[in-house]
């Protein structure tokens, strides 16, 4: 992980929604594309990113406990 993706965790942990949507606008379509190649259909993938997503938004308390994003 590098210095931009531990500071924008850190920001998320503090509930900054600017450091969310960097954070989907980075990620987003490489969790979407892995969720394609695992899932039967564009649908599915598309539910399963939404869903990392929020399940990171809402457990942003524990963000710091992520070790590696990509």
């Amino acid at each position: 992980m590098n210095r931009d993706d531990v500071e924008l965790i850190e920001a998320i942990n503090n509930a900054d929604p600017i450091a969310f949507k960097k954070l989907f606008d980075t990620y987003w379509e490489k969790v979407y594309r892995t969720a394609l190649q695992k899932l039967p259909t564009e649908e599915d993938a598309s539910d399963i990113t939404q869903d990392v997503f929020y399940m990171i938004w809402k457990n942003r308390a524990n963000c710091g406990q992520f070790h590696r994003m990509q």
